[in-house]
């Protein structure tokens, strides 16, 4: 999915297909392990304003970017994030 930075093109993924991908690249790492790694290597990597945005879900179901400067202004697809998070539902 693409979003915009501050009128920058960038990617847009969700927290689950990170964890689920980094899984898939080290078959020896449980969900604790991905999200430790992932946390500290990527989400909370700043590489520049084409850095991708990281959203997930909260308990309410409202979509977070994670990894959000706020300086910075954030726009993205809402609609079709949440089609991402039930696709993602569905095939887990």
């Amino acid at each position: 999915m693409i979003g915009h930075r501050d009128g920058v093109k960038v990617e847009v993924y969700t927290y689950g297909q990170l964890l689920k991908r980094l899984m898939e690249q080290q078959p020896d790492w449980d969900l604790e392990d991905a999200m430790e790694w992932a946390d500290y290597n990527i989400v909370g990597a700043w590489e520049g304003p084409d850095t991708p945005i990281y959203v997930s879900l909260d308990d309410d179901d409202e979509i977070v970017v994670i990894n959000d400067w706020s300086s910075y202004s954030i726009e993205f697809d809402r609609e079709a994030v949440m089609k991402q998070f039930k696709l993602e539902e569905m095939y887990d």
